[in-house]
């Protein structure tokens, strides 16, 4: 399985609930700009947490 493939499962199986805590400032300035780029704040995230772990080698082929 690709790189590709193994991303889309991840974005697709979602069955962990995640509570986090922020500052309200700094969810105010998430929600705003994922507003303005047509997102959703959660998405923004998870495409930050693939990122992060891809480039630290753990999405592997």
């Amino acid at each position: 399985m690709d790189k590709s493939q193994i991303i889309l499962e991840l974005v697709r199986k979602k069955t962990k609930r995640v509570t986090l805590m922020l500052n309200p400032k700094l969810w105010e300035m998430v929600t705003q700009t994922a507003k303005e780029d047509d997102k959703l704040p959660t998405n923004i995230i998870e495409e930050l947490v693939i990122d992060w772990l891809n480039a630290k080698g753990k999405i592997k082929e």
